[in-house]
């Protein structure tokens, strides 16, 4: 309320979420002799979700200066498929505690979000409509290898030395358009549009040494570990490393 006016506001909105998928898996143990061990399992399936939400403004004055009707509307969808495969061998020794355990791990990933939004705006001054939408297509695979390996001692010890390694690597693409009324045709908007890849793979070794002495239980460790991470700007050229190897000391 200014001096001898008085302005309104109504409001109406509505709002949906829904998410669903299926999914299917199985497995297998396959027991070679009573040291050797194979176990396959998978699964696949489909996630998503989509959320809508719309609004609707009126804003007006009495006496009227200002009348203005206000509409926008908005949906995002993610929608993707995966597949994983996880493949474990398991081999036992003589010695009791003397093993090796070994797993391979696979999964792979692809998806899509979608974005859509659209205003209206009317008013005594003003007309104009507004549309964008946007898509993100995914595409990720990642493995993970491991090998553990454990040898007990004669003297109460035992020595544990392995390996891990994690490979990552996704792509994505990133489209951004306008729709032009006057054309009635959607465009692509370069300035927010861009494709990127992004791979990641960490590996590590590492080296284990525990025993008891004069009834003290000790560990001695050593893990060297190398990072090479590379992402890279398709819509610009640009590309950024990242290489690196660390090495940790352990004792308990």
């Amino acid at each position: 309320y200014i001096n001898d006016t008085i302005f309104y506001v109504l409001t109406d909105g509505e709002r949906n979420f829904k998410r669903g998928g299926l999914g299917l898996k199985g497995g297998m143990d396959y027991y070679i002799n009573d040291k050797y061990t194979l176990s396959l399992s998978a699964r696949t399936g489909n996630r998503g979700f989509e959320r809508n939400s719309t609004s609707k403004y009126h804003e007006y004055s009495d006496p009227i200066s200002t009348d203005q009707w206000y509409y926008s509307s908005d949906m995002f969808e993610v929608d993707f498929d995966y597949y994983v495969i996880n493949l474990d061998y398991q081999m036992k020794f003589d010695q009791p505690g003397h093993e090796l355990l070994t797993s391979v791990y696979y999964r792979s990933r692809q998806g899509i979000n979608t974005n859509n939004m659209e205003e209206d705006t009317t008013s005594i001054i003003e007309l104009g409509t507004l549309s964008q939408r946007s898509r993100q297509e995914e595409l990720g695979n990642e493995v993970r290898i491991k090998a553990d390996y454990v040898k007990p001692l004669q003297n109460m010890g035992k020595i544990e030395a392995g390996y891990q390694a994690r490979l990552d690597f996704r792509e994505a693409d990133f489209i951004f358009e306008d729709y032009d009324y006057d054309q009635n045709e959607w465009f692509v908007n370069n300035d927010y549009t861009n494709q990127i890849e992004v791979s990641r793979n960490i590996q590590n070794i590492y080296g284990l040494f525990s025993s008891n002495l004069k009834g003290i239980d000790y560990q001695l460790g050593l893990r060297i570990e190398y990072t090479d991470r590379i992402i890279k700007q398709i819509t610009t050229g640009d590309e950024y490393n990242f290489r690196k190897f660390m090495l940790f000391r352990t004792v308990h």
